[in-house]
C-alpha cells in the first residue's frame, strides 16, 4: 500500500509497505536511542507484524510497524522531521485504521503523539492505590556488578546478553531484592 498525503509546507509523505530488511538500520538507531529495554513481548510481536516506511519527498524519514490486530507497535521519526511527526502519526492512525497502540512510557515520540491527540493509553485498575512493598523487599537500579546474579534468571527480559550489558550499564533497569 502507498499512499500520499500533502501537509502545508507542500511535502508529499508516502507509506510503503514493506519487508523487515528495509527498516533493519531504523530499528537498530530508534532501539540504541530508547532508555529502556525492548520488551520480548513486544519483539514477538514485531516479528509477526507489517512493516512500512515513511517517506517525504522520495527520501525516507522512519518507519512504522502494525501487528496482524491493527495495533501500532512502533513508530518512528528521524530528527530532523520532528516538527512534522505528528501530523504523520494523526495519517496513519486514520488512514491504517489502528485499534490499539502499545506504547511504553520511555518512547518519547509516540508517547508525545499519543497526548497530543488525547488518547487513553493505561488501562484501569479497580485497587489504583501503590502497594507498599517496602517491608519485604528493596527496589533499587540494577548496574554492571549485578550481571551475574541476574543472567541467571533468563526470564525473557532482554533479547541479547550484550542488550542487557548496556542497559545495567545506563542504569535503565529495576532491581527487586528480598529483604531478609
Amino acid at each position: 500500500m502507498k499512499l500520499k498525503i500533502n501537509d502545508k509546507k507542500h511535502r508529499t509523505f508516502t507509506y510503503k509497505k514493506v519487508e523487515y530488511e528495509a527498516i533493519k538500520s531504523y530499528r537498530k538507531l530508534c532501539l540504541a536511542q530508547l532508555s529502556g529495554l525492548q520488551e520480548l513481548f513486544i519483539k514477538w510481536i514485531v516479528e509477526k507484524s507489517n512493516y512500512y516506511t515513511i517517506n517525504s519527498n522520495g527520501k525516507e524519514i522512519g518507519y512504522f510497524i502494525v501487528s496482524k490486530q491493527n495495533s501500532l507497535v512502533k513508530f518512528y521519526v528521524d530528527t530532523q522531521n520532528t516538527d512534522e511527526v505528528t501530523k504523520i502519526f494523526e495519517e496513519i492512525y486514520g488512514t491504517f485504521h489502528i485499534e490499539n497502540i502499545l506504547c511504553r512510557s520511555f518512547d518519547s515520540i509516540l508517547l508525545k503523539c499519543c497526548f497530543n491527540n488525547n488518547m487513553k493509553l493505561f488501562r484501569d485498575y479497580i485497587d489504583t492505590t501503590p502497594q507498599d512493598i517496602s517491608e519485604f523487599a528493596k527496589i533499587e537500579f540494577a548496574d554492571e556488578s549485578d550481571y551475574d546474579n541476574l543472567v541467571k534468571y533468563d526470564n525473557e527480559l532482554y533479547e541479547t546478553e550484550e542488550d542487557f550489558k548496556v542497559h545495567l550499564k545506563k542504569q535503565t533497569c529495576l532491581e527487586i531484592l528480598h529483604r531478609q
